[in-house]
């Protein structure tokens, strides 16, 4: 009876081989398109390089000698941030000039004693010779032609001096606005003076230093931008095309000491149109930096990878 068994349990010994051989390839080919699945949801860029966003000289806009210089080289300034100041004391004086001389105008544009002393004028005039018209006809010839004459002209004067007495408080007001125009020139010109940063960076280096004379144009501060910063890698054109890049998400995974991994966000900005030796396009995204104990964590001429979202 048992010899008779041996072969049914070798076949059932073999199915079952052959169904754990099925299973084990089943369960691979799932893995392998998981991984495939995975893959063509993203573009990875290896090896990328860190770069500044914005990398500038900060000029002097007015020429002048530094009066304070307020910050040290390696130091992290914030957008409006004070950096210098150019001596401003002449600017200060004409624009004092300009204020007084404005409030004088203004005084005169706002007065208007002249115009009723010339209304008053005008009334006292009139009055006087319609009275000596008024004698002339009762008594014919008791003032003279010439007296009428030097009366009608003296009328006729203070007539005319209420016209000029708003004419003048016209040309007041004109001045005003014109000295007003001049305190806002030397406004400007004193803000000029004043160097400040225009963005979150780090003074990489400075060039002039207090008490020293800087023209208009001249470089004082070398400053870059920090909060944002560039991350440039390549991809095979035979992998992927342009449009499948381009304003992407990204995050980009930076390797710090002690093989500390930090990942930063941020989008694809530029894709080039340009096609270099190996089949390669030059891929551009901008990360949001941020900070660690006051120090950034993300830096250029760092290196790391670069993970773009297709989906």
């Amino acid at each position: 009876m048992k010899k008779n068994l041996q072969p049914y349990t070798r076949v059932l010994g073999a199915v079952l081989i052959l169904t754990g051989i099925g299973l084990n390839i089943g369960s691979a080919q799932s893995e392998v398109a998981a991984q495939s699945e995975v893959a063509a949801s993203v573009a990875v860029m290896r090896f990328c390089i860190v770069s500044f966003v914005q990398d500038i000289e900060l000029p002097a806009q007015e020429s002048g000698s530094l009066k304070r210089v307020l910050v040290g080289e390696g130091d992290t300034v914030e957008p409006k941030k004070l950096l210098a100041e150019i001596d401003d004391h002449q600017a200060q004086l004409q624009k004092q000039a300009a204020s007084l001389e404005r409030d004088a105008a203004s005084a005169r544009a706002n007065d208007d004693i002249e115009v009723r002393f010339a209304r008053a004028a005008f009334e006292e005039a009139k009055n006087e010779y319609d009275r000596n018209i008024a004698i002339n006809r009762l008594n014919p010839g008791s003032v003279a032609i010439s007296e009428l004459s030097r009366l009608r002209l003296a009328k006729r004067r203070s007539e005319l001096q209420i016209e000029k007495s708003k004419l003048d408080r016209k040309v007041a007001r004109m001045n005003a606005s014109v000295h007003n125009a001049t305190v806002a020139v030397t406004e400007e010109r004193i803000r000029r003076r004043k160097l400040s940063s225009p963005f979150h960076g780090v003074v990489m280096s400075i060039k002039h230093h207090q008490s020293e004379w800087v023209d208009a144009g001249t470089p004082v501060f070398r400053i870059a931008r920090m909060d944002e910063l560039k991350v440039e890698g390549f991809l095979d054109t035979r992998k992927y095309n342009p449009h499948e890049i381009d304003k992407r998400s990204v995050k980009v995974i930076i390797e710090l000491a002690r093989n500390r991994k930090v990942t930063f966000r941020g989008r694809v900005t530029l894709v080039s149109t340009q096609i270099i030796a190996g089949n390669r396009f030059r891929v551009r995204a901008v990360v949001k930096n941020r900070k660690e104990a006051g120090q950034w964590l993300l830096r250029p001429g760092s290196t790391g990878t670069t993970v773009i979202e297709l989906r």
